[in-house]
């Protein structure tokens, strides 16, 4: 029972996950910065149990999100988060 819940991808922790992982990718599309769509096309959610990663493939999405020192950083998977945590 405890243990269904907590590591099952059917359980309980997982579904509720699943369910906070979406609502991230969802912000982390509305913010996200747009010049081709690509980025935004790319944010994705991955469940593995109780793990859930909201993210992008794209090589250029951790320089849009953390900055570069000739680009000031665009957080849009950072503020998804705290957007949805909230």
């Amino acid at each position: 029972p405890l243990r269904h819940l907590l590591a099952d991808p059917s359980g309980g922790v997982a579904r509720g996950m699943l369910r906070l992982g979406i609502r991230t990718q969802t912000a982390a599309r509305r913010l996200c910065p747009v010049d081709t769509g690509r980025l935004r096309a790319s944010i994705g959610v991955t469940q593995i149990g109780p793990i859930v990663r909201v993210g992008s493939n794209v090589v250029y999405a951790r320089y849009v999100e953390q900055g570069t020192r000739y680009m000031a950083a665009r957080p849009f998977l950072t503020d998804a988060l705290r957007a949805v945590l909230r």
